[in-house]
């Protein structure tokens, strides 16, 4: 009877045993799958995002953005916020951030920086910073000059031609020429 007991327990051993080791590759498989894809989202292809940011999540793109910022480096900074704002598009104070790292980015683009600027005003009008927000837009409107371009598409059922309005990012004291 002893060594029946055994046997049974050495069968019970392997089967919890058994057990253990494929909750262990069920819980690891959930894991990778879930919780690494919620934590890294989609990032810019022109601006590399630190393999820290995606593992902080959401919040830390935000951090890491705004010290670049900081310091200066608008272009890392706009890719920063974008990646944050593929993923939460409604988060004003980033759209608001955005706007400002265009005006003050090397080479300034007004065309975005406004869109980005009048995006967080929109969202919350009565927000901290939706005044300088606004006293931005009014600043910088004029650096953003409307232009008409026409043109004509052939299709197959036969030649469109049109005109369409396009936002040009040359300052307004420069003249846009049409090219033949």
């Amino acid at each position: 009877r002893r060594a029946a007991a055994r046997r049974r327990t050495r069968q019970i051993g392997r089967v919890m045993f058994a057990y253990a080791v494929v909750a262990i590759l069920v819980l690891s498989t959930v894991y990778v799958a879930i919780i690494s894809n919620v934590s890294s989202g989609p990032t810019p292809t022109d601006t590399p995002v630190p393999t820290q940011a995606q593992n902080g999540g959401l919040g830390q793109l935000v951090t890491q953005a705004d010290q670049a910022a900081a310091t200066g480096n608008y272009t890392t900074a706009i890719g920063l916020y974008s990646a944050y704002l593929s993923q939460n598009t409604t988060d004003a104070e980033v759209h608001f951030k955005l706007g400002k790292a265009y005006i003050n980015s090397p080479t300034p683009d007004y065309a975005h920086a406004l869109d980005q600027l009048e995006r967080a005003v929109n969202i919350a009008p009565s927000a901290s910073f939706a005044q300088e927000a606004r006293a931005l837009l009014d600043q910088y409107k004029d650096k953003v000059t409307p232009a008409v371009i026409t043109s004509t598409a052939a299709l197959p059922g036969g030649a469109i031609s049109g005109t369409a309005p396009v936002t040009s990012t040359l300052p307004a004291t420069q003249p846009i020429t049409p090219t033949p």
